[in-house]
């Protein structure tokens, strides 16, 4: 299942160009909170931040859709 994540998070950066939709947005969030996870398990501090850097961004991102 991580791989699936893996997969899903590198097919939306590389559209990070295009509009994502909210689909889209809520499936890197789900990605972006099993990387936390991971990187608190592993007491990544580099990991961790850039995982929260990333999840602020995408609650910002589905907020303006409302």
């Amino acid at each position: 299942m991580w791989e699936f994540f893996q997969t899903a998070a590198k097919k939306l950066n590389n559209e990070s160009s295009l509009q994502m939709n909210k689909e889209d947005l809520l499936l890197e969030q789900d990605y972006e909170l099993a990387s936390l996870a991971q990187a608190m398990k592993q007491q990544d501090v580099n990991e961790i931040n850039r995982s929260k850097k990333r999840l602020a961004e995408i609650h910002q991102q589905l907020k303006s859709m409302h």
